[in-house]
């Protein structure tokens, strides 16, 4: 390279970056994946008041233009009825905001909405009861394409379990005597 590095790359590591420029002067960071979340808002303390308000956040510095949020109720009798079915585009460190309007014949339905990519992977999801209970315990839905930071946690955690149980059962000479 030649001349003023005016951005400070000369030192960096080959990879993608984000450039930005405020408040007159450029920042460059590492690029990271898009990372979503769900919220789910009423708009009225009364339980049995709707619509809804989902809140999309891409707390990541990568867009995530193609999503779609998906919607569905699911009744007492385990019948599955999808409300809404709409395209998101989850910018870098923006919040899209999701007006979803729930018939009265579904206010005893548990609700679940979820955030698909292109090929309909879910990578955000959010469950709770219409009736006014919160979050349904043990029916959350984790995705490693969430969060794929957690994959070498996970491989670290098999290698150490895995050394651990090598070492455990390794019997020492003279042990029997």
């Amino acid at each position: 390279m030649t001349g003023n590095d005016l951005l400070g790359v000369a030192g960096l590591t080959p990879g993608e970056y984000v450039v930005e420029y405020r408040n007159d002067a450029f920042t460059v960071a590492p690029l990271t994946p898009p990372e979503m979340s769900l919220q789910v808002k009423r708009l009225s303390e009364d339980v049995a008041a709707l619509p809804l308000q989902v809140v999309v956040t891409n707390d990541g510095t990568g867009d995530a233009p193609g999503l779609v949020l998906v919607a569905e109720a699911k009744n007492s009798d385990g019948v599955v009825t999808e409300l809404t079915r709409e395209p998101v585009d989850a910018l870098s460190g923006e919040t899209a905001h999701v007006l979803l309007d729930v018939p009265n014949s579904h206010n005893s339905s548990r609700l679940t909405i979820r955030l698909e990519n292109a090929e309909g992977g879910v990578i955000a999801a959010e469950m709770m009861g219409l009736a006014g209970e919160k979050e349904i315990e043990g029916e959350a839905i984790y995705s490693l394409e969430q969060k794929p930071v957690l994959i070498p946690v996970l491989v670290g955690f098999a290698v150490l379990l895995a050394t651990a149980t090598a070492l455990a059962v390794r019997v020492q000479p003279g042990a029997h005597e």
